[in-house]
């Protein structure tokens, strides 16, 4: 994030809209753990030859890059 800590960053606005992380850099790992731990639907998209089997054993549902877009309110790409 910004330098912020966390309990400072206001998520209000991604409340009850669905986050699309495309992408599995560690980053976006990281941030989709967070959105989801705050009550936020995150679904995420991968290249085809990446393997989805981190991300299913955490409990994300993993989707093809054009689902994850039109289901998404708010995308981020890492």
């Amino acid at each position: 994030m910004t330098g912020k800590q966390e309990q400072d960053v206001d998520l209000s606005y991604f409340k009850g809209k669905t986050v699309a992380i495309l992408g599995y850099a560690d980053h976006g790992k990281e941030h989709a753990l967070k959105l989801r731990n705050n009550g936020i639907n995150v679904v995420v998209a991968l290249r085809h030859e990446v393997a989805s089997t981190g991300w299913v054993e955490e409990g994300f549902r993993v989707v093809s890059v054009y689902e994850a877009v039109d289901e998404a309110d708010v995308i981020q790409v890492w």
